[in-house]
């Protein structure tokens, strides 16, 4: 209820449809933090749509281990 599950709502996509993401590029973690912003370059698509190109940028959380270059 209230103000933020109002705003969630409007956000929900009218017809949404089962898709996958192609990772095409991703940027590097630029810090020894745990968490840190990364901005990945996707493709995504769906059955009858046309493939589209989307940056999307999120907090990642770093697995333990070394990290890939």
């Amino acid at each position: 209820m209230g103000l933020m599950n109002d705003w969630l709502r409007s956000k929900r996509m009218k017809d949404p449809v089962r898709g996958s993401a192609h990772v095409v590029a991703c940027s590097r973690y630029l810090s020894p933090a745990v968490k840190s912003n990364l901005v990945m370059n996707l493709i995504v698509s769906a059955e009858g749509l046309q493939p589209t190109p989307v940056e999307h940028e999120c907090m990642c959380r770093r697995t333990s281990g070394r990290s890939r270059a």
